[in-house]
C-alpha cells in the first residue's frame, strides 16, 4: 500500500510557464506583454475605440478592403498580434488558429509559433494553447529554429513536447523535451515532463536519472524538493526503502513538499520493518500538511503498525475511528459531486468560497490544476465586450466561446478531482474492511491471548 503517487506529479503534468515571455519574431510585429485593457468597475472593457488599432487589418481580412493574397495573409498575422496586444486573447487565438489550420502553405505558419508561445506565457496552461501544436511536426520546429528565432525556440519546443505528451506520444515527447537547452526558460519544465514521460513508458530508471539531474540543476528549492520526492517514490516502488528514505530526507521539511516527504518516510520505515521509526514519523507529521486522502492513508498506516505488532484489539479500535471519520468525509464528497448536476462549480468560485464547504471540497478547489482553470475562466469572465461593429462582433463571439469552454472545463475538473478523492477514500475504506476481517480472525486464534 504505497503512498499515493498522482497528486505531486500533477504539478508537472499540468503546470505551465507562469511568467510573461515577450519573445519578438524577427521581421514581424511582437505581442506587447505589458499592455493592459481599459478597466472599469473590476471589468476589462473592450469597445470600438479600444479596437480601432486593429480595424485596418480586420477590414483587409474580411474583404472590405481590396488586397492581394499576400497582403491578406499578412493582415491576418497583424490582426492576431493587434488583438493580443489589446488582451482580446480569445479572438487573437482564433486568428492564429486560422493561420495554423492553413498549414505550412501560409507564409506566417512558422512565425505563429512565437506568438502562441507569448500567449501561453501570459495565460498559462489553462488556455490549452498546446492543442494548436498538433498541426506542427518536429521538422516544422527545426525549420522554425533555423530561421534564427532562437529566443522562442525553447518555449516552442516545450509546447510541442507537451502536446505530444498529452496525446500519449511519449517517445516523441521525450525526444522533443530532451532538446530544450539548459539556458532556455522552459528547461526545467521540459525535463520534468520528460521524466514523467519515461515513467509512463515504465522506464523507471530513466525517469529517476532525469529527476536526479533536476536536483542538481534546478535553481528553485521547491523544484529540487519535488525532484527528490519523486526519486524517493521511484526507489520505494523498486523496494529500495533505505534509498527512498534518504531521498525524502533531502526535501526541505518546512517546504511545499515537506509533508509528503515525511509521510513517505513513514511508509519507508514501515516497509523496512522499523515500526518505531514509522510511528515517530507519523507522530511528528503535522496533519495540516496532508490532504484528506493522505490523512486517511496515514490513519490506516497506524492501524497496520498495530496489526504488524499483533496488537489486534488496538488495531480494531483505530479502525473504528478511521471508518467513522472517513466514511463521513466520503459522504460529504459524494453529496457535493451529486450537487454538481444542478450547481455550477465556477459560480461557487466566482462568488467566493465560504465556510459551508466541507474540508474535502475546499481541497478540491485548492488543487493547482483546478485553481488554474478557475482563474482562467474568471479572467475571461471579467471582460466586457461592448463594440458592435464587425470586429467587435467577432471579438465577442470568440470571447463567449472561449469563456464557455473555460467554464465547462473548470466544472469538469472540479467534478473529476472530487470524484477521484472519493474513489481513493472508497478504496481505503475497502482496505480497512479487509484489515478488520484479518484482525478479527487473529483475535480468535489462541496466539492472540499473548497480545500485549
Amino acid at each position: 500500500m504505497p503512498p499515493l503517487m498522482g497528486a505531486s506529479l500533477a504539478f508537472w503534468l499540468l503546470a505551465g510557464c507562469g511568467a510573461a515571455s515577450p519573445y519578438p519574431v524577427e521581421g514581424c510585429p511582437a505581442i506587447n506583454q505589458e499592455s493592459t485593457p481599459n478597466q472599469a468597475s473590476g471589468s476589462f472593457v473592450i469597445d470600438e475605440q479600444t479596437l480601432r488599432p486593429c480595424a485596418a487589418s480586420q477590414s483587409i481580412v474580411e474583404g472590405a478592403t481590396q488586397a492581394t493574397p499576400p497582403e491578406i495573409m499578412r493582415a491576418q498575422l497583424d490582426l492576431g498580434v493587434c488583438l493580443a496586444n489589446l488582451h482580446a486573447d480569445a479572438a487573437a487565438l482564433t486568428v492564429f488558429g486560422d493561420i495554423v489550420h492553413e498549414g505550412a502553405s501560409h507564409p506566417y505558419f512558422h512565425a505563429v509559433l512565437a506568438h502562441l508561445a507569448n500567449l501561453h506565457g501570459r495565460l498559462g496552461v489553462a488556455a490549452d494553447i498546446q492543442v494548436f501544436m498538433i498541426h506542427f511536426t518536429v521538422e516544422d520546429l527545426v525549420s522554425f529554429e533555423r530561421s534564427g528565432r532562437s529566443a522562442t525556440s525553447g518555449h516552442a519546443r516545450y509546447l510541442l513536447g507537451r502536446n505530444r505528451y498529452v496525446s500519449g506520444s511519449f517517445h516523441e515527447a521525450i525526444a522533443v523535451f530532451h532538446e530544450v537547452r539548459p539556458d532556455q526558460p522552459d528547461y526545467v519544465h521540459a525535463r520534468a515532463l520528460e521524466a514523467v514521460s519515461h515513467l509512463r513508458l515504465r522506464r523507471d530508471d530513466a525517469s529517476r536519472a532525469v529527476w536526479i539531474e533536476l536536483t542538481q540543476v534546478a535553481s528553485e528549492q521547491s523544484v529540487r524538493d519535488l525532484a527528490w520526492l519523486n526519486v524517493g517514490r521511484l526507489d520505494y516502488t523498486a523496494g529500495r526503502y533505505a534509498d527512498a528514505i534518504a531521498a525524502w530526507a533531502r526535501v526541505t521539511p518546512c517546504g511545499r513538499h515537506g509533508g509528503a516527504a515525511q509521510f513517505g518516510r513513514a511508509w519507508g520505515y514501515f516497509r523496512a520493518n522499523d515500526l518505531a521509526a514509522a510511528e515517530h514519523a507519523l507522530d511528528t507529521l503535522p496533519s495540516a500538511a496532508l490532504q484528506t486522502t493522505e490523512r486517511a492513508e496515514a490513519a490506516l498506516l497506524r492501524v497496520m503498525i498495530e496489526f504488524t505488532r499483533c496488537r489486534y484489539a488496538q488495531a480494531l479500535t483505530l479502525l473504528d475511528a478511521f471508518v467513522r471519520n472517513f466514511r463521513l468525509q466520503l459522504g460529504l464528497l459524494q453529496q457535493y459531486v451529486h450537487s454538481l448536476d444542478e450547481n455550477d462549480a465556477f459560480e461557487t468560485y466566482r462568488h467566493g468560497l465560504d465556510g459551508s464547504l466541507s474540508q474535502p471540497v475546499r481541497e478540491v478547489f485548492a488543487d493547482p490544476s483546478v485553481q488554474r482553470q478557475l482563474a482562467y475562466a474568471r479572467h475571461l469572465d471579467l471582460f466586457d465586450v461592448r463594440a458592435t461593429d464587425s470586429l467587435g462582433s467577432r471579438v465577442l463571439q470568440d470571447h463567449l466561446m472561449q469563456e464557455s469552454l473555460a467554464v465547462g472545463t473548470a466544472n469538469d475538473l472540479v467534478r473529476a478531482r472530487a470524484s477521484r478523492i472519493a474513489d481513493d477514500l472508497q478504496d481505503l475504506l475497502s482496505q480497512a474492511r479487509t484489515i478488520r476481517i484479518e484482525s478479527l480472525h487473529a483475535l480468535t486464534r489462541p496466539s492472540a491471548d499473548s497480545e500485549e
